[in-house]
């Protein structure tokens, strides 16, 4: 199976294309595990419907959410091996694209292969260790590196009380993982975790809402971004970025 697929043809093509191989993918049946299965297969198969999606110029978040939809449709659960295999075809689609691209297209291109190479590496780093306190400091690392921002970090809501628990960071001092608790609605940070919208402050200690946490090491910062994280339903929130 050809993982490959050409440039050749128009959007149409690409994008009936990419239609053809969803419906292909989710219909994969198993016999050695749950579906998708184990064999790599149906992991090149996930890599050309990536892949076709780009050539359509289909969004990532398009392209995973008719994925997430079909299978969903089918009772079936879509694994992050999965969508590894998907982000990886996209990203070589867009690589190569890139290639032959005149210089004004190549590096808006080349700034968005960067970008879906660091979510590749989140993916990996959340499908490929059970340790969840690993997988968050890979997540904000990558983040911080993709962003060219000084500082990330990752609190977590503790249902039980209503509070933000740093609990990954780079950038901040590391002393204060596990042991800073931002109420929710209170900072910054709280209040997009209220709120569950993002929060952009240019100039953080100005802001009505800024209160300084001289554990946390950030006072360094002037500009803040917080963004709320949610499961599949935004009332299900379960941190701030």
């Amino acid at each position: 199976m050809d993982a490959q697929p050409s440039q050749a043809g128009s959007g149409h093509d690409h994008a009936k294309r990419a239609t053809d191989l969803v419906s292909e993918l989710v219909q994969v049946e198993s016999t050695d595990a749950p579906w998708p299965g184990t064999g790599d297969d149906v992991i090149r198969l996930a890599e050309r419907y990536g892949a076709e999606s780009a050539l359509a110029q289909l969004a990532l978040a398009e392209t995973l959410d008719r994925l997430l939809i079909s299978a969903g449709q089918t009772g079936k659960t879509v694994t992050g091996t999965l969508l590894n295999g998907v982000i990886g075809g996209y990203q070589h689609a867009l690589a190569s694209a890139a290639q032959v691209a005149g210089e004004g297209r190549l590096g808006m291109l080349s700034d968005h292969v960067s970008r879906l190479a660091a979510l590749r590496r989140i993916n990996q780093a959340a499908t490929a260790s059970l340790d969840l306190d690993s997988m968050m400091q890979t997540v904000v690392r990558v983040v911080r590196d993709t962003m060219g921002c000084q500082s990330c970090s990752i609190f977590l809501l503790d249902d039980g009380n209503a509070m933000l628990v740093l609990s990954a960071s780079v950038g901040l001092d590391p002393q204060g993982i596990g042991r800073v608790y931002l109420p929710v609605g209170t900072g910054i940070t709280g209040k997009a975790a209220q709120t569950r919208q993002l929060m952009a402050v240019s100039d953080a200690s100005t802001h009505p809402a800024y209160i300084d946490y001289p554990q946390m090491g950030d006072q360094s910062y002037s500009s803040q971004v917080s963004v709320p994280l949610a499961l599949r339903s935004p009332d299900r929130l379960v941190g701030v970025l």
